[in-house]
């Protein structure tokens, strides 16, 4: 699957699945983030919690540069048409705006922005120095790794979700009544 889902053209040939012939190109191009998919795809695998919130929802964005990017301004070209290039070129970065994604995930299955909201629906991003590597770069690998590892090391993000996802995997079933009249002494 982590073949199928970044096969990002021009820079990944379509991966084609052996078995049944089917081609796949970059998921990204429909669901740069997939969290909404994530969301839907849990309803329908625990329906006895479908409309509760998820006990966490961690989603792993691909970095961000600390230059803004700037918005272009579409010039009319003869006849008063917008270049159709600059339009295509709109339409993809839109679609592939994967924190705005995330921003209207967040907004569409949360009521209220409480500080359990904000626990249980995480993004993470590395954040850059300048502008993010290009998928094309594999000279800047180095400095990829370099970044996550020194953000790992120093963003307590980080350290929390690491936390939250390891307390969310265990749970308690009870298996008889409440004992009553009996103390805890807490040790």
């Amino acid at each position: 699957s982590a073949l199928a889902t970044s096969a990002a053209p021009p820079y990944f040939k379509p991966y084609v699945q052996p078995e049944t012939g089917k081609s796949f190109v970059d998921g990204g191009l429909h669901y740069n983030c997939p969290a909404w998919v994530v969301h839907h795809e849990r309803q329908i695998l625990w329906k006895d919690v479908q409309h509760q919130q998820p006990d966490i929802l961690l989603s792993l964005g691909t970095g961000l540069g600390r230059e803004p990017v700037v918005a272009q301004v579409l010039q009319p070209t003869k006849g008063g048409f917008v270049n159709l290039i600059n339009i295509i070129r709109g339409i993809v970065q839109n679609q592939l705006n994967s924190e705005q994604a995330w921003y209207d995930y967040y907004a569409g299955v949360t009521n209220t922005n409480t500080a359990e909201d904000r626990q249980r629906h995480i993004r993470l991003n590395v954040l850059f120095e300048g502008m993010r590597p290009g998928l094309d770069k594999a000279d800047q690998l180095g400095v990829l790794e370099a970044t996550a590892r020194s953000s790992a090391r120093e963003d307590p993000k980080i350290r929390d979700a690491a936390d939250r996802l390891v307390a969310s995997s265990f749970y308690f079933e009870r298996e008889g009544p409440v004992a009553k009249g009996r103390a805890s002494t807490g040790k």
